[in-house]
Parts: C-alpha cells; sequence; structure tokens
C-alpha cells in the first residue's frame, strides 16, 4: 500500500501543470506499480484462507463502492450535468473507496473491534 500511494502522490505531483517531470512521474509510479503487484503475489501465496476470504469480499465490496459513486458520476457527467471525473480522480476514488472496502470486509467479520 505505501508503494501504491507513493506512486499516487508521484503522478499527483506529474503532468503538465507539476513539480516533476511527466516522464519521471511515469517511470516512478511505473516501478512503483510493478512493486505493488509483485508484493501483492509473494502476499497472496503466505494468506491462509481467512485473509484470502477477507481479500476476496474486500475486492468485491471495492468494486460496489467504485462502480456506484464512480459510475453514478461518469453518467451524470456523460448526460451534462457535472464535469467529468479527471484520471487522477478515478485512481484516488479506486484507492480510498478499495481502503473503505477492506475496512467494511474486516468490519462485518468483527475483526475491527477494541478489546
Amino acid at each position: 500500500m505505501v508503494a501504491w500511494g507513493l506512486a499516487l502522490v508521484l503522478l499527483a505531483a506529474g503532468g503538465p501543470a507539476g513539480s516533476v517531470s511527466s516522464r519521471i512521474a511515469l517511470a516512478g509510479a511505473g516501478t512503483l506499480l510493478a512493486v505493488t503487484v509483485v508484493l501483492t503475489a509473494v502476499i497472496w501465496r503466505l494468506m491462509d484462507e481467512l485473509m484470502r476470504s477477507l481479500s476476496n469480499e474486500a475486492g468485491n465490496m471495492s468494486f460496489y463502492l467504485v462502480a456506484l459513486p464512480g459510475g453514478g458520476w461518469a453518467v451524470l457527467a456523460h448526460l451534462g450535468f457535472v464535469e467529468a471525473p479527471a484520471p487522477l480522480d478515478w485512481l484516488t476514488m479506486l484507492t480510498g473507496l478499495m481502503l473503505l472496502g477492506s475496512f467494511i470486509a474486516v468490519g462485518r467479520r468483527g475483526l475491527l473491534a477494541m478489546r
């Protein structure tokens, strides 16, 4: 998640009006995405059944959390009611709602309780 978060920060700082050149932002974000994918593959192999189940539930929950507000926003933009979401808006929405989906999945199992 740290690598993914750093990729988002780098992408936000890049671009035509950014403080980081587009080439550096692309190379850095690509590298950080590759690190994220490799580490996820390694971690997936080490997960037990509960963690895999939670991961699947979090992914499913995240899909619906992204589909509803993101899809609704896209529909409203298509019909001319609001401005269309920018690509960085989509990346931020995906990241934030994946994190929220993870908390919901863990909370539904009662794993957030403080004892």
